[in-house]
């Protein structure tokens, strides 16, 4: 089977199981690809990679992923979105005890002022989590994933799950570990994620652009998110569509663009370029523990 030629076999590994449901029952999600092939699961209908990095090709790609994800062009913009977000879930919760799961170098953290919130971190990149540990403090922000991290069940008032499970091998078991270490009435937020359910994941497909076969190694719509908190007591309070006001939206020139590609779908002809960012590509949901 043919694998990126970046990565080592050893830094490779098959995925016989949903990481969402567990079941062994998949179909092919896109004819297209390049070196891992996405599936979908008949049971659940989560999309993920049924080959992808295995524990040490992870580590070794979020290494120095802060380099890439700050550069210039890509930060200023995501700046903006920082504040934007910040400005949605600062009403639900405007002090206490906050995480952020996946919070790189801090900079979503820093909007929540010092004076009104303990701020937390995890982070799995070394590189990121160290930049976090010199603004936040070393004992203020944890290297690893959350499921190593030791929090004492309902020390949160709020969690922050900003554009990170997508990355994650065992998203189910991290969300229960966040149920258990958030407070009741408390919040968690998962904002700026790819979105399953969106036109340009149907049309698109691989080359959809959220569907990034080396990090975004699952997909979700919202009724996973919908369920899976019902089942854990927790109600949905804010369900909110973040394009036409972000810094990333070109509305004609992008409805242009997307029309141009359901048309060549429809033709049976293949889609060549990468989606634009446009309606409904990414989800901004918030549950409250109840």
């Amino acid at each position: 089977m043919s694998v990126n030629p970046n990565y080592l076999p050893q830094e490779i590994e098959e995925v016989f199981l949903c990481p969402w449901c567990k079941s062994r029952d998949w179909e092919a999600w896109s004819s297209q690809y390049d070196h891992f092939p996405p599936v979908k699961c008949k049971q659940c209908g989560v999309v993920f990679l049924s080959r992808r990095l295995n524990e040490l090709g992870r580590k070794n790609f979020y290494k120095n992923y802060l380099q890439g994800h700050e550069a210039p062009e890509r930060l200023a913009p995501r700046l903006k979105m920082y504040k934007q977000e910040f400005e949605l879930i600062r009403p639900l919760v405007p002090s206490g005890n906050i995480l952020d799961v996946g919070c790189g170098s801090g900079r979503f953290l820093r909007l929540f002022p010092p004076e009104n919130y303990r701020r937390f971190g995890v982070e799995y990149g070394q590189e990121a989590a160290n930049a976090a540990k010199n603004d936040l403090g070393k004992e203020n922000v944890f290297s690893g994933g959350l499921l190593e991290a030791d929090f004492p069940d309902g020390m949160f008032d709020l969690i922050i799950f900003r554009g990170v499970l997508e990355h994650l091998a065992e998203p189910r078991e991290v969300l229960e570990k966040a149920c258990l270490i958030l407070k009741k009435n408390g919040y968690i937020f998962i904002t700026s994620m790819p979105n399953l359910d969106s036109i340009c994941a149907e049309v698109y497909r691989n080359k959809w652009t959220q569907h990034r076969e080396l990090e975004h190694i699952i997909h979700f719509g919202k009724s996973h998110f919908r369920l899976f908190f019902q089942e854990h007591f927790f109600r949905e309070v804010l369900d909110k569509e973040l394009y036409w006001e972000t810094p990333y939206a070109h509305p004609e020139e992008d409805i242009l663009e997307v029309a141009e590609a359901i048309k060549a779908k429809k033709a049976n002809c293949p889609i060549e370029k990468v989606s634009p960012a446009f309606w409904g590509n990414i989800l901004c949901m918030v549950f409250k523990k109840l």
